[in-house]
């Protein structure tokens, strides 16, 4: 989805800034720079979360209403981990710092990536009969969190555009982008192991 299809729908159902930043947990300024033109300066993830954010607002309106009425009890970072744990429970949150992120239910397609990475990251380490373990599960910790948190390296997938965007951060090394036709390597594998998302087909 891109910017003039989010004004029109950010115009027709009368949202403001304020309005759109307590459902996303994206800052009241970030959002009035993207409204504004300035995509450049962005991180990669908010603009995602954005365009999720009107993606969904436009196949579900009567759902987003319902979760922003439920949002605004609070104010951004003031939420506990009781309001976590009381919110409806067919909406995906994560809490972080005492802000609510709404976050999309996965669609097939999310899955499927998903599975399959996870799929070849396993059968690479019982062919070295490694000790990882691979799993699955969320985590409450923001972007730039990730790497105070430990992580070694953060992948971020574009299903709409088919493109992957790798942050090195065990080696402070610039994000590498590539695309589903690219034989992607795991860094922390030294490249050994290449990610193949070639035969991942858009429905």
């Amino acid at each position: 989805m891109n910017l003039s299809e989010m004004e029109e729908l950010k115009k027709e159902y009368q949202l403001d800034n304020k309005m759109i930043s307590a459902q996303t947990g994206i800052p009241i300024l970030v959002l009035q720079n993207i409204f504004e033109g300035d995509l450049m300066s962005q991180e990669y993830h908010t603009l995602l979360s954005l365009g999720r954010y009107f993606r969904e607002l436009q196949e579900k309106p009567d759902h987003v209403a319902e979760a922003f009425a439920y949002h605004v009890k609070k104010r951004q970072g003031n939420y506990t981990i009781e309001d976590y744990y009381d919110w409806p429970d067919d909406r995906r949150i994560e809490l972080i710092d005492g802000v609510i992120y709404d976050m999309a239910a996965p669609r097939y397609i999310h899955q499927r990536i998903i599975v399959e990475i996870l799929y070849q990251i396993e059968k690479y380490i019982r062919q070295k009969n490694g000790k990882c373990e691979v799993l699955v599960a969320p985590f409450d910790v923001q972007f730039d969190k990730y790497k105070a948190a430990g992580v070694k390296e953060y992948w971020m997938i574009d299903p709409e555009e088919q493109t992957v965007t790798v942050h090195d951060f065990a080696n402070n090394l610039f994000p590498a982008n590539y695309s589903f036709h690219d034989q992607i390597p795991v860094r922390i594998y030294e490249g050994e192991l290449k990610i193949d998302l070639t035969f991942i087909k858009m429905e």
